[in-house]
């Protein structure tokens, strides 16, 4: 090679190589610097784009693919129906109320109802061999069934 040639192939190889090696290019240097200076002021500052203003949207995923939400089991009809003005203060009204005066509201009654519990004082009593179970008139049964439902499955709400 002459002096006047220019820089030749080797040169250009070896100006190659120390360009990409600059700019961090090449799969060799991008593998070797992940743990280097990445940061806008880094070495590399000058091949990190621009963040976009407006992004695009992400894809929405596809309905096919995503299951349907499990529903959550609605209360029975009887559980969800029974409710103290309605239903329970009729009975006691009509079976209690002319020996147990403090049956004639809601705060009164509840004074003997542990909502949710079995054990409940009312619940007991109402229940078949229970001590008011005989002074209950009409279907003893389905009125016992419905205070225990009312205090058991309906936490001895007031209303619907």
């Amino acid at each position: 090679m002459r002096k006047g040639d220019g820089l030749g192939w080797q040169g250009l190889a070896l100006l190659a190589v120390v360009g990409l090696a600059a700019c961090g290019g090449g799969a060799e240097s991008e593998r070797e610097g992940e743990g280097e200076d990445h940061s806008p002021t880094g070495p590399s500052a000058a091949m990190t784009p621009t963040p976009q203003l407006n992004p695009t949207p992400a894809s929405t995923p596809d309905p096919v693919a995503t299951p349907a939400p499990t529903p959550t089991p609605a209360p029975t009809p009887a559980a969800a129906s029974v409710a103290y003005e309605q239903d329970i203060r009729p009975i006691l009204a009509a079976d209690c109320l002319r020996c147990h005066g403090q049956f004639g509201s809601y705060a009164g009654t509840m004074a003997y109802v542990v909502a949710g519990s079995a054990s409940s004082p009312l619940v007991r009593a109402t229940q078949s061999g229970g001590s008011m179970y005989s002074h209950l008139s009409g279907d003893r049964a389905g009125k016992s069934a419905l205070i225990r439902s009312w205090v058991l499955e309906n936490g001895a709400a007031q209303s619907r």
